[in-house]
Parts: C-alpha cells; sequence; structure tokens
C-alpha cells in the first residue's frame, strides 16, 4: 500500500518547516532525504499478523523555491507528527 502523508510546507524570511503526519510509523524507518533546492520523506512499514502480510509505504517529495543549508537541517518526531526544519541559505 503506497501513501501521501497529510503534510504542510510553511515559508518563513529565514527557513522552510514541514509538518508531516505518519502515525503508526516507527521513526526509526523514517528517513528524510535533503539536498539545496529540494526534501523527501520515505517511510516503510511490514507487519503480519491474523490478516496475513502488509506492507505499507509512505513518500512525499517537495520542490523549493530557494536554497536551504542541508547540513543544518533539523527533524523531530512527536506522536505521529514529524517535522522538519530546513534553514535557508542566506543571500
Amino acid at each position: 500500500l503506497f501513501l501521501q502523508p497529510e503534510a504542510d510546507l510553511s515559508e518563513t524570511e529565514t527557513q522552510f518547516e514541514l509538518t508531516a503526519e505518519v502515525p503508526g510509523f516507527d521513526p526509526k524507518t523514517l528517513k528524510v532525504t535533503v539536498e539545496p533546492t529540494a526534501v523527501s520523506i520515505l517511510a516503510e512499514s511490514e507487519e503480519t499478523g491474523e490478516t496475513g502480510f502488509r506492507s505499507r509505504e509512505l513518500f512525499r517529495h517537495y520542490r523549493l523555491n530557494q536554497e536551504i543549508r542541508p547540513e543544518a537541517v533539523t527533524a523531530s518526531y512527536d506522536d505521529g507528527k514529524l517535522t522538519v526544519v530546513l534553514p535557508k541559505v542566506r543571500t
């Protein structure tokens, strides 16, 4: 099952902030990939239960209108919500 999380990308003068709802995924499986003008979120989950094997994958990708500093990006996870702060390159 392929999912696109409910997500929001906001922008201030100094940074972008991406928040994504990712309930049911182990935070250890979340992978955030950053490039100077893009960010992606990927997560995978596999479960075996009474109804059989279940595999889920979540993906979201954003192109940014301004360059960011990948080395300064931070991410946090709390109660099913992933927050990624993407500081902009100062011009």
